[in-house]
């Protein structure tokens, strides 16, 4: 029921989702990370009203039966970025260090503007392990601090990681937007006819395309 609701999600099927993942929790109930799990699903489509009983009924949770990722997430998604934060350093601190606790923590020193703490996390990470999802996250912060040039050779790594990598589309095209900030547009025009070869007619990136040309 549960990866149903998440299709379901993400094709707009959103009553449908809400009766699997209604199933889901009451089947898994004794697995608290569950809620958490779906309304993450929803916050994911921007449907964070839809999937607020579930944060609700996660944060009555007891603490104490509750691990520091899954704890750390209610505590993120509650607005307590600094209590989560310290949550998810100490999932760190006892070995956990899976990429969906990475890319968590690097969330909550954004938010906590530490930015260099994001981008150490990341990169210390991304020292042992060839990650396309910790790469785009890494990228999406350096881009948001205006450094497109790092942001591009963040996407870049992670672009060239093929194996099971489903940020692949993404981060193309989030390479492509930082060219162009960076001014390049010849290599941003050439990799937009590249994505579009590869992914078919896109409407907008269409008319990226047109405008790179002509500059």
């Amino acid at each position: 029921m549960l990866e149903r609701g998440k299709l379901r999600l993400s094709i707009g099927e959103t009553e449908g989702a809400d009766e699997d993942f209604t199933k889901a929790s009451n089947a898994g109930k004794h697995n608290g990370g569950i809620y958490i799990d779906i309304y993450e699903d929803y916050a994911k489509f921007g449907k964070e009203s839809e999937g607020a009983e579930f944060l609700t009924a996660a944060q009555a949770l007891d603490k104490s039966k509750l691990n520091d990722y899954d704890n750390g997430r209610i505590c993120y998604y509650s607005g307590q970025v600094e209590e989560a934060a310290n949550y998810f350093e100490h999932a760190r601190s006892t070995g956990d260090s899976d990429t969906d606790l990475i890319r968590m923590l690097g969330r909550c020193y954004q938010d906590l503007d530490k930015g260099e703490n994001a981008s150490a996390i990341y990169q210390g990470f991304l020292d042992d392990h060839e990650d396309p999802s910790v790469c785009n996250e890494m990228g999406l912060y350096y881009a948001k601090q205006g450094e497109y040039d790092k942001a591009a050779e963040a996407f870049a790594r992670g672009i060239s990681i093929a194996e099971n990598n489903t940020y692949m589309q993404t981060m193309k095209h989030n390479e492509i937007v930082c060219r162009e900030y960076m001014g390049d547009y010849e290599t941003a025009a050439e990799l937009a006819a590249s994505y579009l070869e590869i992914y078919g007619p896109d409407e907008a990136m269409e008319k990226e395309y047109a405008f790179l040309i002509t500059r």
